[in-house]
């Protein structure tokens, strides 16, 4: 029986991450899509399941918006290249989605963890485990988004409704807006539920976005971020 979801892996300039995330998941026939934006293309073999596509130096909202444009799967998750989403967890997520119509991704709990020769592992968002976003109405869903925000990029998503929040990042460069975009876009589609089950482990990396740019505190007052903070807010 054909596959019902697609993982999508976006990688740039981490090569090695990749190879490790696909050796994870080399067990399954599942459809892995890879939208890679490095220097140089990917020089080890993948799997038949797997799709490779390599855009050099491509702009991070171009490539998501191209691969997504690629997927036919009725669902789709998206899966950082240092991220191990289970497979289990990710089938009761379907199940979930496929018997309540009004909600648009879903996720379970994290476990971070840092690899310093042995591996170190911590609870990740623990004071969030129980969110979810249940409202009737999508403007109080956004109100819930933030009380407190957790994103949803890493959910299992519905696909129609990620093709739509990476059509409205091709107007936003920043890495930090695009992720609260597709946060804010998934919300005002439907509905998000939080299962109560282990969903990913998530390495502690240096180099990650959240390390690399500012903030929404920052975005949302710094005149350099003006233009860019207003056609967020129009989205």
């Amino acid at each position: 029986m054909p596959s019902s979801f697609t993982i999508f892996i976006p990688t740039h300039n981490r090569h090695g991450y990749l190879k490790r995330v696909l050796e994870y998941y080399s067990d399954t026939d599942v459809p892995i899509i890879i939208g890679d934006s490095s220097h140089t293309a990917f020089s080890e073999p993948v799997a038949k399941n797997v799709s490779y596509h390599h855009f050099p130096d491509g702009a991070y909202q171009e490539k998501m918006d191209k691969i997504m444009s690629m997927i036919t799967t009725k669902y789709t998750v998206l899966c950082a290249d240092d991220d191990f989403i289970l497979l289990k967890a990710i089938k009761s997520c379907i199940r979930f989605l496929e018997e309540h119509s009004d909600y648009a991704s879903v996720q379970g709990h994290y476990v971070g963890f840092i690899n310093l020769g042995e591996v170190l592992c911590f609870p990740r968002y623990l004071e969030k485990t129980g969110l979810d976003l249940n409202a009737e109405k999508a403007s109080d869903r956004l109100v819930q988004l933030f009380k407190p925000y957790m994103h949803q990029a890493y959910s299992v998503h519905r696909t129609e409704n990620l093709k739509e929040t990476f059509s409205y990042g091709l107007r936003i460069k920043n890495l930090n807006l695009i992720e609260v975009l597709i946060a804010a876009i998934s919300t005002v589609n439907g509905k998000h539920k939080m299962l109560p089950l282990f969903y990913s482990a998530r390495e502690r990396i240096s180099g990650s976005i959240s390390h690399s740019t500012h903030g929404l505190d920052v975005i949302a007052r710094d005149k350099r971020y003006k233009e860019e903070y207003s056609t967020f807010l129009s989205c």
